[in-house]
């Protein structure tokens, strides 16, 4: 299994990847805010890569392994590594993960809490193309706690513009 990988195809550099989520595929955000999805035979779809210096990425893990939510499962991830380690367009600098949803914030810290191992996990590995410094998890709801336990990224468009009209 390829998991993804750089090519240039007409003179254009581009990331050659593939699938819509599952346990061995997730979806990335770039920093030039571009959405590319990574997995499986890498031979399903092509997304362009506009710069010529490493695109700084994070990867979107499926942390409470449910099935109406897309990314890697934290096996899945391990089993992906040497594969981004050896990708010449994308370093990965951060993890993001949309845990269960709860009304009481506290159920979902032991979520956070298993991201920032992860990221800790990786970190030590000193992988190549891996230096996890981002993590994005926390919304309206529960960001204090996302943030007690290591977030650097919070989503909190709820709290500041309300609810989405239907």
């Amino acid at each position: 299994m390829i998991l993804a990988t750089s090519h240039t195809i007409a003179g254009t550099p581009v990331l050659i990847a593939n699938g819509t989520g599952g346990p061995h595929c997730a979806s990335v955000r770039c920093t030039s805010g571009t959405n590319v999805v990574i997995g499986g035979s890498a031979t399903d779809c092509l997304y362009p890569v506009k710069t010529t210096d490493a695109e700084g990425v994070e990867l979107e893990i499926n942390i409470g392994e449910e099935k109406s939510k897309s990314g890697f499962t934290i096996e899945g991830l391990k089993k992906a590594i040497p594969y981004v380690s050896n990708l010449n367009k994308v370093t990965v600098s951060g993890l993001m993960a949309i845990p269960p949803y709860f009304e009481d914030a506290e159920k979902v810290r032991p979520y956070f809490s298993r991201l920032r191992e992860l990221q800790n996990s990786i970190n030590q590995m000193a992988v190549p193309n891996l230096k996890i410094s981002h993590l994005s998890m926390g919304m309206s709801h529960d960001y204090e706690v996302a943030v007690e336990e290591g977030a650097t990224i919070v989503r909190i468009g709820t709290a500041l513009f309300g609810r989405r009209k239907p």
